[in-house]
């Protein structure tokens, strides 16, 4: 097992597309990030790409592929732990500086091993989340619509929504920073909706459709303002919105101990596709 790493998103497309596009619910994230720099045309900030090879296959076929953003973690597509591995090896010889890694627990811990191994760096257990996935049309829920309605976000209410997306993901080490840009990128794409009632009340986010996957991130409500149904309203639009854009399948992440979102998102279909977990290296 062997692998390369490349700072040209071309080359590494043409090398491991296929491998990401072979499941695109478990590589949402790898596909999303490839897909994106396609369209920028390779600008922005430095990405190490890395692909793993099987020369055991015929014509040595792709086994793993991940990418890394510094200071964001690595990500990882699903793959054996035997190119993970390769994968970790090939990151520490390019010079990345790799904070962590995000995958499925076989590659992660694979990873691990080697990159603490090469390095003399510990790792620290971050989040497991849930990957959950709906394929089916929409479901006719009861209830009654709540005060007010769905819109784009606005420019203007980025830096709450910033805040938004951190308390989204509290646990995951996101940067204020981090959390500002994609909360730029979204309300940019129109891609980030709020219930408004007068204030904004919830917040949830989705990606462009990637080979027909949308994905959604993040998904907030103001603490005192929970269980009137504002996220259960905004999040159908978000879906109704997805479909006809053309999204054939919809998937999210959602921490293994958030069991009332987990119940709100099975209400609407969504079912599991994996787990992955999380790591940051010291």
């Amino acid at each position: 097992m062997s692998a390369k790493t490349t700072n040209n998103a071309e080359e590494f497309i043409e090398a491991a597309g296929a491998h990401v596009r072979s499941d695109p619910v478990g590589n949402s994230i790898l596909l999303t990030m490839m897909e994106g720099m396609r369209k920028s045309g390779g600008k922005g900030p430095t990405a190490y790409w890395t692909w793993a090879v099987d020369e055991a296959e015929s014509g040595g076929g792709t086994a793993g592929a991940c990418v890394c953003v510094p200071p964001n973690l690595a990500i990882l597509s699903g793959m054996e732990a035997g190119a993970a591995a390769a994968c970790a090896a090939s990151l520490h010889e390019s010079g990345a500086p790799v904070a962590g890694v995000l995958g499925p627990t076989r590659a992660a811990e694979a990873f691990v091993e080697e990159w603490t191994r090469a390095t003399g760096s510990t790792a620290v257990a971050g989040r497991t989340e849930h990957i959950l996935r709906l394929d089916t049309a929409l479901p006719s829920l009861p209830g009654q619509t709540p005060a007010g309605h769905a819109r784009p976000a606005k420019e203007g209410e980025l830096e709450p929504l910033t805040d938004f997306f951190l308390e989204a993901a509290a646990g995951s080490g996101i940067s204020r920073e981090e959390a500002r840009r994609s909360a730029q990128r979204q309300i940019a794409s129109g891609h980030l909706l709020v219930w408004d009632d007068g204030e904004v009340a919830a917040v949830v986010g989705r990606t462009p459709a990637s080979d027909g996957v949308v994905r959604i991130t993040p998904m907030h409500t103001v603490p005192e303002r929970r269980g009137r149904g504002y996220a259960r309203a905004l999040f159908a639009e978000t879906l109704e919105q997805g479909r006809a854009e053309g999204a054939s399948t919809f998937v999210l992440f959602t921490e293994a101990e958030n069991t009332a979102a987990q119940s709100l998102f099975r209400s609407f279909g969504f079912r599991s596709h994996g787990t992955t977990v999380e790591y940051r290296f010291e």
